[in-house]
């Protein structure tokens, strides 16, 4: 279902993310939609996309005034209907100026501040959650490298520690005994949160939600994986639980979320419940992967932000694979090459094939980085 509002400029104003090929591929799918983007860094090879009607390159200025100032600039010039913010980031930095910047109401819909702030730490989070009875892990904050005996003994193990804040899966350890968990604490002056080793299996949830109630959603379970320890799945398979979406509904309902978020969660195999272990309040990395199935979340977001109403969407169980998920799956199974039907819907390759420039300058620049 595509915008019934025809001719919407959408100005992404934070185009150095990684997730802008993810976000913009999935707008293209919309014929009313005219992309604009905006980044702070100009060697990104979206910049070439052909779903891109203007790239601009605006630096990282010693002060916000003249930042927001060339910004207002383009919506003016361009006459930008929305702006759309696709990282915590980016988020963050608009919020932050939200009663000093003139063209916020332009923003898509966004979670207050406080909220906001709370949803994205893992260490907040924690603690909001244990007031509101949502199921999550034993969680111990650990700040200032500062650890006593008698937490120490409160602690069960193995336990996983990661950053307070962080995103795929980037400093995340898991300690076996308390003695590793004791040499880390000294090596560290981060602020950490340290959970129960929950024993069973990975899954998520993402939503687009306005005032707490979620709108649209869709629900995966991770089917293949790198080598590296905690990172996201390169393969994923989509399915419904009613349990699981109550456990989303009653969090985004506590924190009054408004706007995307994708929710990590661990099914706890010894208590048969869902606990939540953290949002990611942004675009994530498998939302072409939502919209293949179904779920468009970039062209919805963009149409509740302007007021109109959503029904809701039923998405396929069916699963997707990553563009390493696919040379993986290749490379067990040869003849999957052949399979057009597969490729079209259950992988980004065609999109890739489309719009090939930005492509071979990623792998340029990878390979001048090796």
């Amino acid at each position: 279902m595509g915008l019934k509002s025809k001719n919407i400029s959408v100005l992404i104003s934070d185009g150095e993310h990684p997730l802008l090929t993810q976000v913009v591929y999935c707008l293209s799918k919309s014929s009313s939609i005219r992309v604009y983007v905006v980044s702070k860094n100009d060697k990104v090879p979206m910049k070439h996309s052909r779903y891109i009607h203007k790239f601009f390159h605006v630096p990282e200025f010693e002060n916000s005034e003249k930042w927001f100032n060339h910004l207002d600039g383009i919506i003016e010039k361009n006459d930008i209907d929305l702006v759309m913010p696709i990282s915590e980031d980016g988020i963050l930095y608009l919020l932050d100026h939200k009663n000093s910047w003139d063209n916020f109401n332009k923003t898509t819909i966004l979670t207050s501040s406080e909220y906001y702030k709370k949803g994205i730490n893992k260490a907040e989070l924690a603690q909001h959650m244990k007031i509101f009875d949502i199921p999550c892990p034993s969680t111990y904050i650990l700040k200032n490298s500062i650890i006593s005996d008698g937490n120490m003994k409160s602690l069960s193990f193995p336990c996983i520690v990661k950053p307070a804040s962080g995103i795929s899966g980037e400093g995340i350890h898991i300690f076996k005994e308390p003695s590793e968990l004791k040499d880390f604490v000294l090596t560290t002056s981060k602020t950490y949160v340290i959970q129960e080793f929950i024993n069973g299996y990975d899954i998520d949830c993402s939503v687009l939600c306005k005032d707490g109630q979620i709108i649209a959603n869709t629900i995966q379970k991770g089917s293949e994986y790198e080598n590296r320890r905690f990172a996201p799945p390169i393969g994923i398979g989509f399915l419904y639980n009613e349990d699981l979406l109550d456990v989303v509904k009653k969090l985004m309902n506590s924190l009054q979320w408004s706007g995307l978020a994708h929710i990590d969660l661990r099914f706890d195999s010894d208590t048969n419940t869902f606990k939540v272990i953290e949002i990611n309040g942004r675009f994530w990395g498998s939302v072409d992967a939502s919209m293949l199935v179904g779920v468009n979340f970039a062209d919805l977001y963009i149409r509740v932000s302007l007021g109109e109403s959503v029904e809701q969407i039923n998405y396929k169980t069916k699963t997707y694979l990553s563009l390493k998920g696919l040379v993986k799956h290749i490379k067990r199974a040869p003849l999957k090459v052949f399979n057009f039907s597969f490729l079209k819907n259950q992988t980004p390759l065609f999109f890739s094939i489309k719009d090939p420039l930005p492509v071979i300058l990623r792998f340029v620049n990878r390979t001048r980085v090796i």
